[in-house]
């Protein structure tokens, strides 16, 4: 299926600052994407399409103030905007 596809491209990279989740890595900051349809740089963008994934959100968790980890959630419809920084923050 396309959502088993977004996930065999998702193994395939690497932690990268082009990844979404490696601009968190790299920031220790939460970041979202309105929709993936019209940004260019999201590389599983053509994954994310098929799959009909469109919002995306991702933020860096922590253990002992060190980052361990960065989760990433999608969703079936563009975020409104803006996405509140307080809630992104909170998460």
């Amino acid at each position: 299926t396309d959502v088993e596809e977004f996930c065999r491209r998702t193994k395939e990279l690497e932690l990268s600052k082009g990844l979404i989740s490696g601009h968190v890595w790299s920031s220790y900051r939460p970041a979202w994407i309105k929709d993936v349809k019209y940004d260019k740089t999201f590389l599983r963008r053509k994954e994310a399409i098929a799959s009909n994934i469109h919002g995306v959100m991702a933020f860096p968790f922590y253990e002992k103030s060190q980052i361990s980890g960065v989760i990433e959630l999608f969703s079936q419809e563009p975020f409104e905007e803006p996405v509140d920084d307080s809630l992104l923050n909170l998460i």
